[in-house]
Formats: C-alpha cells, sequence, structure tokens
C-alpha cells in the first residue's frame, strides 16, 4: 500500500528553519517552517499535524493561496481551535447506508483494484448533517474529479483507489465560517482562521485519522468541510471547502508536494539565497550549464519544450527566494494554481507512483495473472491461455511481449494473452514462460528508473505435454 506518512518531510534548502510545520492555505494552503524573522538555518522542515488544543507555536509563515491561483506567504500565530466532537470508542463502519449512532460509513467511490497495489484516496466530511451528506458526497466527488483530470493523474488515474466516509454532524456548516468567533462542536472540528488567518482551513488530525484509519490499509487523507467559502490546507491532511470550485486548484498543489515531494516554484517573500543545494526534484542552485555538465536534477530535460510555452532550463527565483534558487520552467503549478505541471515534476509525480518516495511499496502494472500460477505448474493442453491483467493506462498503452524459455514469442508484441496451444514449448519437460511489461511513457526521461520499476514480468512454469 503506498502513502504518505503522517509526518512528511521536505528539505527546503539551506537558510530555512527545522520546524514542525503545517501545510495550509488561504484562500488555501500549504504551512511552511519558518521563524517571522525569516530563514535560519540549513535543515529538512518538517511538517506535522494541526489539532484541537495544539502547543503555542508562535509566528510562522503559511503558504497561501488566492483564487486568482496566486500564492504568498502570511504570517501566522498560535491556533484557537474549536473542540471537536469525542470520537466514540466503538468507533466502526456501518456495511452501507446512511450513518448510525454507534458509527460512520464507508462509501466506495473508485475501485480500480485491489487496495494492495493502488494508491488509496479517502475522503472524509465536516459539517454535514444526515440530510446533507449527498452534498459531501458530491463535493468528494467533484475533488477527485479535479485531481483526475489533471496530468499526469489523468493517464494514471487506475493507478488510484478512492472512497469517502460519511460521518453526520449533529450541526450544519464549521466553526468560523461565515464570521470569525462562531464556534460549532463537529466530528472533526474544521474551522477558518487557523493561527489567525482568514481563510486558512484547519481539522482536527486526530479525529479526521481516527475515522480513516477505519479503511484497510494505509491511506492519504483529504478532509472536505461544509462550505461554500474559498480556503484549505495541506500537510498530513488536505483540506478543501466543499461547495467552492475554486478550492480545485488546492488539491492538486498539494497533492504534488505529499505524493511527490515536489516544491513550491514561487520566489517571495526572501530576497537571495545561498550555500548547499536543494534535494527537492524540481528546485537547484545551479544552472542549466551546471546540470548539463555535471548530469545532475533535470538536465535530460534542459532545452526540450514546457507546457507553459517556452522550454525548460533554470529560470531564478524558486523555493521562496528571488535569487538563489532556480526552477524548470517560467511557470508551472507549483509557481501558480491553475497551470500544467513542467516536465521534471510530472516525471518526479509519475515516479512517485510507481514507488513511493516513503519507502511504502511500488505499484506493478500487472495486476494479477489468470491463471494464477501454482507450486505445481501448468500443462499445456489445447484452450490453456495465460493472461497478464493490467492496470490500464489511460490515452497511453504499455509495451507487452511474451517469452518462452529466454526467446521472444514471435508475433506476441502488444498482447496482454497467449494462446499456449500455438506457444514454442518444448515436449516432455518445464518450460518457463514469461510476459514482459514496460511503461514507455516519454514523460520519465530516466532510463534506469524505467527500467527498475516501470518494467515488470510474471512468470508461469508449463509443462510441455
Amino acid at each position: 500500500m503506498l502513502r504518505h506518512t503522517l509526518d512528511d518531510h521536505r528539505r527546503r534548502g539551506p537558510r530555512r528553519a527545522a520546524a514542525v510545520a503545517l501545510l495550509s492555505a488561504t484562500l488555501g494552503a500549504c504551512l511552511l517552517a519558518a521563524s517571522a524573522a525569516g530563514p535560519a538555518s540549513a535543515g529538512a522542515v518538517r511538517f506535522g499535524d494541526t489539532h484541537a488544543n495544539a502547543d503555542n507555536r508562535g509566528d510562522m509563515l503559511f503558504e497561501t493561496f488566492s483564487p486568482d491561483g496566486s500564492i504568498t506567504l502570511r504570517h501566522g500565530g498560535d491556533d484557537h481551535a474549536p473542540q471537536a466532537l469525542p470520537t466514540p470508542r466503538d468507533l466502526h463502519l456501518a456495511p452501507g447506508g446512511l450513518p448510525t449512532a454507534s458509527g460512520p460509513v464507508l462509501v466506495p467511490m473508485h475501485e480500480n483494484g485491489r487496495h494492495d497495489n493502488r494508491i488509496d484516496l479517502v475522503f472524509v466530511g465536516d459539517g454535514y448533517t444526515a440530510s446533507e451528506l449527498p452534498v459531501f458526497a458530491q463535493s468528494a466527488e467533484n475533488a477527485w474529479q479535479a485531481l483526475m483530470n489533471y496530468e499526469p493523474y489523468k493517464t494514471y488515474q487506475n493507478f488510484f483507489d478512492a472512497s469517502r466516509i460519511d460521518i453526520a454532524s449533529p450541526v450544519s456548516g464549521i466553526s468560523n465560517d461565515p464570521t470569525n468567533g462562531i464556534t460549532k462542536q463537529t466530528p472533526l472540528g474544521m474551522h477558518f482562521w487557523c493561527h489567525g488567518i482568514d481563510r486558512l482551513l484547519c481539522v482536527d488530525t486526530k479525529a479526521a485519522n481516527a475515522y480513516a484509519n477505519l479503511v484497510p490499509g494505509i491511506n492519504h487523507v483529504i478532509s472536505i468541510a461544509h462550505t461554500a467559502t474559498y480556503g484549505g490546507a495541506g500537510g498530513s491532511i488536505t483540506t478543501l471547502a466543499g461547495e467552492n470550485q475554486s478550492s480545485d486548484g488546492v488539491i492538486v498543489h498539494e497533492m504534488a508536494h505529499t505524493i511527490a515531494g515536489l516544491g513550491d516554484e514561487y520566489d517571495v517573500p526572501y530576497d537571495t539565497a545561498g550555500g548547499s543545494d536543494s534535494d527537492l526534484a524540481n528546485i537547484t542552485s545551479q544552472s542549466a550549464a551546471q546540470m548539463t555538465a555535471n548530469h545532475t536534477k533535470w538536465w535530460r530535460w534542459i532545452g526540450k519544450p514546457s507546457p507553459d510555452g517556452g522550454t525548460v532550463g533554470a529560470y531564478d527565483g524558486a523555493n521562496y527566494y528571488a535569487h538563489g534558487f532556480n526552477r524548470p520552467s517560467q511557470n508551472s503549478e507549483m509557481r501558480a494554481l491553475g497551470q500544467p505541471f513542467n516536465p521534471p515534476s510530472t516525471e518526479a509525480l509519475i515516479e512517485s507512483f510507481y514507488l513511493s518516495r516513503y519507502g511504502q511499496g511500488s505499484i506493478n502494472p500487472i495486476d494479477s495473472m489468470t491463471p494464477a500460477p501454482t507450486r505445481n505448474g501448468i500443462t499445456a493442453k489445447n484452450g490453456v491461455t495465460l493472461t497478464a491483467n493490467l492496470i490500464p493506462l489511460v490515452g497511453q498503452n504499455y509495451t507487452v511481449y511474451w517469452g518462452v524459455n529466454g526467446t521472444a514469442v514471435s508475433g506476441s508484441l502488444g498482447k496482454t494473452s497467449l494462446d499456449l496451444t500455438n506457444a514454442p514449448l518444448k515436449a516432455g519437460q518445464w518450460n518457463q514462460v514469461l510476459v514482459y511489461v514496460i511503461d514507455n511513457n516519454p514523460a520519465v526521461a530516466d532510463p534506469d528508473f524505467r527500467a527498475k520499476n516501470m518494467t515488470k514480468s510474471a512468470m508461469w512454469w508449463v509443462w510441455g505435454g
């Protein structure tokens, strides 16, 4: 099962404070750990959780979005979170229908395959009464569509499963909405004016995780508030304003941080950075010439077209600095909402789909084999066909071919099944039959990664009778 850990790590490069933080939003977004005085020391930034009765965090900087897509940093102070409703001790999932007094309801949204070979997204809602849960259902579906209509998620949408957990709230809406000072006790304690920032939307992560952990496996959690007011946040849990359509951009940006560990490409509020390079896939202190000469970072993409209309290079200004850090393109989703990802960021996302950067497993495009291989093997006879059941790509195909005893089977290219009747099996002995599946998506330029992680095989032992 693939997922992000609850404490996400991003190295911000030198002169960034190493502090506990929360990804956030206003108008939507991500928290960046940094003191009010600005950058201080080198180190990795750890992103933590925001919850009711959070510890005093002092003055921090929060990545905030506005509806026009621009991204800035804003200062925030302590968070005076409302109290979430107590989580029932006998918490369990009802089998279907409306939530009962004894527990919430798990509703599959998009079941694209077995959960141990998928990236799972779990949507939880707050501030929806039992009669308003259909509104939550639609908001969760809208959020899923917003993410899966964005490349490269669109191509790899079948790598994901999605479900929602319907939690009936005793009151409608959330705290500090539409104005600050309105307190509502809801199951997840979601609230605006988090850390004193108007559109920063936070959740009690302990409560949200208590519900989301009822889903088998390990998941990425998205918490949706019953509100039309623009806002959101990110971190261990991404939060969205359910009924505000402009919030769709938040989930795309935040999940790029969460899943692929991408850095921010905008260049405020600091002036000049110095010191060592960043280890973020889309951030560097090197020039295009240095990357090309040293075969580092996105050197394979230098000079190639970028979706923003320019070419991939090293553009001054990124990672919150006007100078000292470079980004791959003039504009992209990690610089302003609503933009396509640049090629290095797209590559990093696809690589994270295949191989979790959290070390929690990998996706195999061969989802299952028919018939399933057995210890006793298979006896070839008329009518026996071997099939590799693949996770389908959208708009692209895998390269597929078959081999018997180390030799490619003529005419098998592109076929997911092999009829053993005409296979070149050796009679009176066991034969090793393999299917090879390669994802040759040109959006991945690293041949080593493709060979190690995007090339898979499956094997059957077949007796040639």
